[in-house]
């Protein structure tokens, strides 16, 4: 009788443990998209950011382009 009750508590005990790994593939397959999202929208930002540098840096050149074709302009010899 005691060896019965101890059997259905382990198959109890059991069960429990595998529901409880169960949820825990649950929760992490259900937080893998969230977090793909995050690092798509972390990426997304960098680029952003990054584009934005670039933008910055490409209006400095053309303006040093146009200042040093200004000073070439001076030291041109006319015929």
């Amino acid at each position: 009788m005691a060896y019965a009750k101890i059997k259905i508590k382990t198959e109890v005990k059991a069960n429990e443990n595998k529901l409880k790994s169960k949820n825990v593939v649950r929760i992490s397959l259900a937080e893998q998209p969230a977090a793909g999202i995050e690092q798509t929208s972390a990426a997304s930002e960098q680029t952003n950011s990054s584009m934005e540098d670039i933008s910055v840096n490409s209006m400095k050149l053309a303006n040093l382009s146009e200042e040093l074709n200004g000073f070439v302009q001076q030291f041109k010899l006319s015929n």
